[in-house]
């Protein structure tokens, strides 16, 4: 694919139609400055998309139309045609030639075509998309911009990279597809909306049904219990009454019996306290002598210590003497042997001073007239032969410059021939390549026409293994969503009912928590009434307010309750201590319960905010009069609290019974996972089986449009191929005759280039000879001055020596007389050091016997004090035991005496409850007879079942319930199911949007991992050549492309670093301008290598090389004319060498537009 022309009109300043035609290979385009040249590469980047006036050197869209001159009309539109040659199917159409037109007019409107079809903008970017052509890539560089490659941020210089590694297009649709996602997002937030409203009215509607179906179940049960209701009550009042005597005469034996129990214990006590006063005197007395042994003794140690320390501070000093009297003998022998060194020194010094004084008188006395006649004579023979090198040095200089030009004229001849003979043979081959395309385009007609016949009849199978396929898919897909609503149902079921039954209060995160149910024990027929006080705490785990934190963590992991123990130390109480001032509040409901051993006690605080009623009087009585934070409740679970709810006598379900139901449902749960899974498999299957055909489909159906495409293209290529042969041969012949009419208009260069050469070489060797004459009389200048320094600096040294011998020997002298003077010194310490020894040795005797005498005393007295120690401690040991007997006898006491207290208080309980089941017995008697005034209290006792406390408590809670259904709307069963029904239908749309979403998120990864596996992939490939066309172009150095930033290769930026021949590695930006030119060229090329753009324009990038980088710029052109085309602007004659076309635009100045000149390079 290449560029063939381009059309404008009305375009800037070429105001009649203009066509430019071009061919394959290096383009370039001159013209002076201010003709139109660059308003050719705006109207290319123009017509392929360019949004930005910037880059196009304008403010407004207007200004791209002619705007007229002083003798030319204004236009009223801009029209730019890009054609370009399709034979390779590079473009995904099937025709060989694809054009693009633009069009603006003034009033503006915009008009854009592909192959004269409107189109859209949008059309022709996602034609060009990845193709090396769209306007952001690197294969147009505007005037002035080189350098901006270069100057470019990381990041932005990154977006040159993804469109050489293609993944644009994966950006565009991942960009959609993060559109299409917000879309989704948008749609379940509608729809949760409006699920919300619909939940907001399902609860009241709820209510309505359930109480319209509440009451008629409440009127027929209320029927069948009111006898038997009252029945019961007098039986379990008769039967509380006689159970209450027998616990009143059995309170009274027990507590005689502990009342003489606890004299007997109170008599032994005494005893034992007798025996402790006498053991504590006598353990007073032997404490005493004790310590007055230890006394004793300690002051034996002490003095024995000290003496020891004595005798160590004289074996220490002795031995200090020893070693001063060694290193004092050492220092007399040595301060001997310095004295007599120094001697020696000092008359070794006297006779080197001798010596000198005598050579330094010799030296001085020595003549030099005859080194001054020696350097006259020299001097005199150089200054003669300067003069005459001088003269040679400048004949050699005008004859080298004469030869270079020779050299220069003769290799311009042999470039020039070189150049023709390279012509000719590039069209040789040129000719030979197209008849071999020919015959190869004729083969490939009859190949892709057999191929089409072939995918016609494979594209029929696939169509209906497709039909198969979609239909298996279906039916694996409704089958897995039947089961998977089948197993969430279950799941939110099992969910409940450990909601519900207090079995999740075990958090993830977290360890087993005590619960309150496992911690307390209840008295028979009182665990309705625990459970209903509480509700769900009674399943509650055990928390305080140190641990609220992980405690409100774990209940958001489960949903579970948690009970803040120290919270109802303080609310217990005083809910209790306003309970027990109520009349009808009799007892409490934690007189009922007891806590396991181990258990907090501030558990009971718990249920001490409830009071237990007997009767419905005490209810009633305590619904008006009940105390902030506090209940009553009934045996039967009836129960009252201070916010007005009131209940009957169901119990809530115990968690024996909700373990064993969960249990059953999540073994049901487990069955219906492993369906969901197998559901799935088999759904995952026929979506691949589908996927698969599909894909096959689609790769056949390309295929057969590939092929068709190819045959199309393939015919025309072989007519085209035809033609190029006629244009190829004639070619051949033109650049044949050129070469033999240069070869035969030779000259006589090499010759006139020898005798200069020749010249050249005799002048060097004269000049050359005079030279070694002048460094030989130079050499003996030297010689001479080299003497006179010589003997100057050795008179100097030998003064120098014998003013230090001097100063040396008086050194030496005053040395001596300080080591005699230490010598006699050492010897006076020698003598002082053998008195001191012999009055140590006499103090260290004296010493010893004394230590001896006092460790033989420490010794008796260690022994009577562990003989005293021993019967201390064995008196200690009676007392302990008899201490012991004591406290247990103590103990045992409170615990008797305590339990008689609470003899005494459950006897005061005991009549307490007579009294009150009497006064209810009476109440339940009353109100029968208001009832049933025509059944007696036998009759209805005989025709009766004993239904125990349930039974009326249930009867109560009915009538109860009855009145507070009031009123009652029957219609409303009906409207809560119609609402129910849509309120499912709405949950199930939000389910297959989430699914959506979910494979829209899926196939935004996709693209993600597909470009960054292209963009590293070019990358890589791309840093390699970078390196290898930067020693191409600057002859040497190092160039590095890194990635910069995020360690997301698609969040990264690409920077360079370059080390120019000759420098250190520096950043980019630091270049010259020249050099960053030559660097951006660098990059586009590398590439170039990697990923080759159809066509590049570059406009005057050459304007900053030099001549030798235009060499090499224009090289680089020439290698890659094969594969790519170029369009280069430029005023650069070394560049315009290379061009195998050229175009040359002018300005009319009197008409005001851009002229076409068209030149041959043949």
């Amino acid at each position: 694919m290449y560029l063939k022309s381009v059309s404008m009109f009305g375009f800037k300043t070429f105001a009649r139609r203009t066509v430019f035609e071009f061919r394959e290979g290096v383009t370039a385009v001159v013209g002076p400055n201010g003709s139109g040249k660059s308003n050719l590469v705006d109207a290319i980047t123009w017509a392929l998309g360019e949004q930005s006036m910037r880059s196009i050197r304008g403010r407004k869209l207007e200004e791209v139309v002619y705007h007229g001159s002083a003798s030319r009309k204004p236009l009223g539109f801009a029209e730019v045609v890009l054609t370009f040659d399709n034979d390779d199917g590079y473009f995904p159409l099937p025709q060989s030639e694809i054009s693009i037109t633009r069009r603006y007019f003034k009033s503006g409107e915009s008009e854009f075509a592909i192959n004269n079809e409107p189109c859209r903008l949008k059309d022709i970017q996602e034609l060009l998309i990845d193709t090396g052509l769209s306007t952001t890539n690197y294969s147009i560089i505007n005037q002035g911009d080189v350098e901006y490659v270069i100057d470019l941020s990381p990041s932005q210089r990154r977006e040159i990279f993804d469109e050489a590694a293609g993944i644009n297009k994966y950006k565009i649709e991942k960009t959609k597809t993060l559109s299409k996602i917000k879309d989704t997002n948008i749609n379940i937030s509608r729809l949760k909306d409006i699920l919300t409203e619909i939940a907001e009215s399902l609860g009241p509607l709820k209510e309505q049904a359930e109480k319209a179906k509440r009451y008629d179940e409440i009127v027929e049960e209320m029927e069948q219990l009111k006898l038997g209701v009252f029945a019961s009550e007098i039986r379990r009042l008769k039967s509380r009454l006689e159970q209450l005597a027998t616990e009143g005469e059995g309170l009274k034996a027990k507590r005689a019996e502990g009342l003489k129990k606890v004299g007997e214990l109170r008599q032994s006590r005494e005893n034992v306290g007798a025996g402790i006063d006498g053991a504590r005197a006598e353990i007073d007395s032997a404490l005493r002598e004790l310590a007055d042994i230890g006394s004793k003794l300690a002051r034996a140690e002490e003095s024995a210590r000290l003496l020891a320390r004595a005798v160590e501070d004289a074996d220490r000093r002795a031995a200090a003497a020893d070693v001063e009297k060694t290193d004092t003998l050492k220092q007399e022998q040595t301060l001997e042997k310095d004295i007599k060194d120094l001697r020696a020194k000092a008359e070794q010094k006297k006779r080197r001073l001798e010596e000198a004084a005598a050579e330094l008188e010799s030296a001085t006395k020595q003549s030099s007239d005859d080194l001054k006649l020696n350097r006259k004579d020299l001097t005199e023979k150089r200054d003669g032969l300067l003069p005459e090198a001088e003269e040679l040095k400048k004949i050699e200089a005008r004859l080298a410059g004469e030869l270079a030009v020779a050299k220069d004229r003769l290799a311009g001849m042999s470039a020039r021939v070189k150049a023709l003979t390279s012509a000719r043979d590039s069209a040789r081959e040129r000719l030979a390549s197209a008849r071999e395309r020919g015959k190869s385009e004729s083969e490939k007609v009859s190949l892709f026409e057999k191929q089409i016949r072939e995918k016609e009849s494979q594209a029929e199978k696939l169509r209906a293994g497709i039909e198969e396929t979609s239909a298996g898919r279906d039916k694996a897909r409704a089958a897995l969503d039947a089961v998977v609503a089948e197993r969430n149902a279950l799941s939110a079921r099992v969910e409940a009912i450990e909601r519900v039954a207090g079995l999740m209060a075990v958090s993830e995160k977290g360890k087993q928590t005590a619960r309150l149910a496992d911690e307390i024990e209840i008295k028979t027929g009182f665990e309705p009434a625990a459970r209903r006080a509480l509700n769900e705490l009674f399943n509650a785990s055990i928390s305080t307010s140190a641990d609220i934190g992980k405690a409100l963590e774990e209940a958001a992991d489960s949903g579970a309750a948690r009970l803040i123990l120290d919270w109802f130390a303080g609310a217990g109480a005083a809910a209790a201590e306003a309970l027990t001032k109520k009349k009808w509040a009799k007892r409490l409901l934690s007189d009922a319960v007891s806590v396991k051993p181990g258990a907090p006690k501030e558990l009971l605080n718990v249920f001490s905010m409830f009071a237990l009623a007997d009767t419905d009087a005490e209810m009633k009585e305590a619904i008006s009069e009940l105390p902030p934070g506090a209940g009553v409740v009934r045996a039967d679970g009836a129960a009252c609290f201070i916010n007005g709810t009131l209940f009957t006598g169901e119990a809530l379900p115990t968690s024996e019974a909700a373990r064993e139901r969960v249990a059953e449902l999540k073994s049901e749960l487990e069955k219906k996972n492993a369906e969901v899974k197998a559901g799935r498999a088999a759904r995952e299957e026929a979506e691949k089986k589908y996927a698969a055909m599909r894909t096959s489909s689609e790769a056949a159906g390309k295929e057969f449009n590939k092929l068709n495409i190819e045959l199309a293209a393939s015919r025309e290529r072989a007519a085209a191929a035809v033609e190029r042969v006629e244009i190829l041969t004639k070619d051949l012949e033109s650049a044949e005759k050129a070469l033999a009419d240069f070869a035969s208009s030779g000259g006589g260069s090499e010759s006139d280039v020898a005798k200069l050469e020749s010249e050249f070489r005799n002048v060097s060797e004269k000049r050359k000879s005079l030279e070694a004459d002048l460094k030989s009389a130079q050499c003996g200048l030297d010689e001479i001055a080299d003497a006179f320094r010589k003997r100057e600096m050795r008179e100097v040294d030998l003064r120098v020596e014998m003013g230090e011998l001097r100063r040396e020997i008086e050194a030496a002298g005053d040395a001596e007389k300080y080591r005699q003077a230490e010598l006699e010194r050492a010897r006076r310490r020698s003598g002082d050091i053998d008195a001191e020894k012999s009055k140590l040795s006499a103090d260290r005797q004296r010493t010893s016997e004394e230590m001896k005498a006092g460790e033989a005393l420490a010794k008796e007295l260690g022994a009577a004090r562990a003989a005293a120690e021993s019967a201390l401690a064995q008196k200690r040991a009676a007392l302990k035991g008899m201490e012991d007997e004591s406290l247990r006898l103590r103990g045992e006491i409170h615990a008797v005496e305590t339990r008689l207290e609470e003899l005494k208080e459950a006897m005061l309980d005991s009549e307490m409850k007579c009294a009150r089941a009497e006064t209810q017995l009476e109440e339940i008697r009353r109100q029968f007879s208001e009832e049933f005034d025509d059944v007696s209290e036998e009759r209805a006792l005989e025709e009766t079942a004993d239904g125990g406390p349930a039974g009326k408590g249930r009867y109560l809670a009915l009538k109860k319930e009855l009145e507070t259904l009031q009123p009652v709307n029957m219609l409303a069963i009906g409207e809560y199911e119609e609402k129910s029904n849509r309120f499912d239908l709405l949950s199930e749309q939000i389910g297959d949007l989430e699914d959506a979403r979910a494979t829209l998120l899926d196939i935004v990864n996709e693209y993600d991992d597909r470009s960054r596996s292209q963009f590293m992939e070019t990358f890589e490939r791309v840093r390699e050549k970078f390196q290898e066309t930067f020693v191409e172009m600057f002859g040497g150095g190092e160039a590095e492309l890194m990635l910069v930033g995020d360690g997301d290769p698609l969040e990264s930026g690409v920077d360079v670093s370059v080390q120019v021949p000759g420098k250190r590695m520096r950043a980019i930006t630091l270049l010259s301008g020249g050099e960053k030119a030559l660097c951006a060229l660098v990059l586009i090329f590398s590439i170039l290598k990697v990923k080759p753009s159809p066509f590049y324009v570059l406009d005057e990038v050459d304007a900053g090389l030099d001549e030798s980088n235009i060499v090499r710029f224009r090289e680089m052109l020439k290698k890659h004319s094969t594969n790519s085309q170029f369009l280069v602007v430029t005023h650069n004659k070394g560049t315009l060498v290379g061009a195998d076309q050229l175009f040359g635009i002018t300005m009319d100045k009197q008409e005001g537009y851009s002229k076409l000149l068209t030149v041959s390079m043949e």
